[in-house]
């Protein structure tokens, strides 16, 4: 097929963000996020003199779901996809691939755009494709991008022809310029007012990429290799600064796999908020690894405007811990928990259920850790094993699946393990929901010392207010089935 190649300049480029869609079984509202790895794409480009297109594929109201007889699309229709590509008439359509439980989605619109006109190319990139690079081609992309994005995607427009592309890491992240949030209408993103969050508008930010440790249930060596890489404190900081006086952001989410690599880089981005006077508020969403975490750094952070932390603890069961490749202390964590309740801040820790040889008891003793560690909020996830994590060969070794079968079994929401079946692992987490929260009305009913300590002006009374409004809503709705994105979709520590 007579595809065009080279001439970059010249060539017209439309980066899609893909649309998600589920069985009406599973289906829960995914509103359209920003799409960080299309916009850092688009201003690489840029930099080089390529001008590209972002189009949004995704919805942002739940009323504008369409729904079929047996799927729900989080997304727009194939019409209106069809009179995007119409209008712009594109050499090369680019295509994000982030997580492996919407294929099928991906699959589709390459075939959509193929029907349409067989002569634009299609390019893949993003956590799947980088996994599946084959299956990508054979459901009709023409290149995959494996591993990150930027160097592959220009070496593609300026003529590689190979059907895999991978290109060394960029070493100075410096070099990369901020996202190019100006292709987009940033405010359909940021103005959700999030009930979590602070301040209002919030974006996310990503300050390094990878992360060097061996968690097993992990998949961003799919991706990273194990490799970690940061942008300076001081770029951070100005991008900080930028989207402060650009777009009256407040607050910010450190999305990276694992911020606190270096101490030593994020006390130094926290010394540069103070000295640089920047009145905005931060949390680290993803997680951060408890055991790089001491006062001083702690209160450094507060003192910066870090008002959340979660801790991926996964596991409160030492025996757990090890296999998964957490063989820090609990007691470490627990210290941490408590300094950090002690001077404000607000204590979040993820947890996983549904490890292969975990029993009855280890999954009663994550729960009960969760409960008495002290954090403020917990989350349940139930484990989905991803090819390219290392406990899925767990998995395939005890006969639990086969590998040909991953994509059916995290398509159909995870995995049974040796003693449990999926039901009852979903049962666990109920079960874990609705006696964490029990258990925090409890102590904070008994102990109001808990959350008075979190307020130390009048924006940390107002927010106390809403979580413990948020709190009430919770707690009447504990024990029915918990269905949220997150729930779904949790990070790409977990799977792509």
């Amino acid at each position: 097929m007579n595809r065009p190649v080279g001439g970059g300049e010249n060539m017209k480029i439309l980066l899609l963000n893909p649309y998600f869609s589920f069985d009406h079984t599973a289906y829960v509202f995914y509103r359209a996020t920003i799409p960080y790895q299309l916009l850092y794409l688009s201003s690489y480009l840029k930099k080089h003199g390529i001008e590209s297109k972002i189009y949004e594929l995704g919805v942002f109201d739940e009323k504008d779901c369409i729904k079929s007889e047996d799927r729900i699309r989080c997304g727009i229709s194939d019409y209106a996809i069809n009179a995007i590509l119409e209008k712009e008439q594109p050499d090369i359509v680019g295509i994000s691939t982030s997580y492996t439980v919407f294929h099928q989605d991906y699959i589709d619109i390459i075939k959509l755009v193929n029907k349409l006109n067989p002569f634009i190319r299609i390019i893949v990139g993003g956590n799947h494709a980088s996994v599946f690079p084959e299956l990508m081609l054979e459901a009709g992309a023409d290149q995959v991008v494996v591993g990150e994005g930027e160097e592959a995607f220009l070496d593609i427009v300026r003529g590689n022809r190979e059907s895999i592309v991978h290109k060394e890491f960029i070493q100075n992240l410096d070099d990369i310029p901020f996202p190019d949030y100006g292709s987009i209408d940033l405010k359909q993103y940021i103005d959700v007012g999030n009930p979590f969050t602070m301040r209002s508008p919030s974006i996310g930010i990503i300050t390094s990429r990878g992360c060097p440790h061996n968690c097993i249930y992990c998949t961003a060596n799919g991706v990273w290799q194990r490799k970690w890489r940061a942008r300076s404190p001081e770029n951070v900081i100005a991008e900080i600064k930028w989207l402060n006086e650009t777009y009256g952001i407040g607050e910010f989410h450190i999305l990276d796999d694992n911020v606190s690599v270096n101490r030593v880089r994020l006390m130094k981005i926290c010394d540069l908020i103070i000295e640089e006077n920047l009145d905005i508020k931060w949390a680290t969403p993803n997680g951060i690894a408890h055991w790089t975490l001491d006062y001083k750094l702690l209160n450094r952070m507060k003192e910066a405007g870090c008002y959340r932390i979660t801790l991926g603890i996964e596991s409160g069961d030492r025996e757990t811990r090890k296999f998964i490749g957490k063989p820090h202390s609990l007691a470490q964590a627990e210290w941490i928990i408590t300094w950090a309740n002690r001077i404000g801040m607000w204590t979040m820790a993820t947890n996983i259920i549904g490890f292969p040889y975990e029993t009855r008891e280890q999954i009663s003793t994550t729960i009960q850790f969760a409960k008495d560690c002290g954090v403020d909020f917990a989350t349940f996830f139930l484990l989905l094993p991803h090819p390219s994590s290392e406990v899925f060969k767990y998995f395939v070794k005890e006969g639990l699946f086969k590998s040909e079968d991953a994509m059916s079994a995290l398509n159909e929401g995870g995995c049974a393990t040796l003693y449990f079946t999926k039901t009852q692992l979903n049962e666990f987490r109920v079960r874990a929901y609705k006696e964490f929260v029990g258990h925090k009305f409890k102590r904070y009913l008994l102990h109001p010392s808990i959350l008075l300590r979190k307020i130390r002006n009048w924006e940390d009374l107002l927010y106390v207010i809403r979580v413990i409004k948020l709190g009430f809503g919770i707690k009447s709705r504990t024990g029915k089935a918990i269905k949220t994105s997150k729930d779904l979709i949790f990070a790409r520590r977990q799977y792509v």
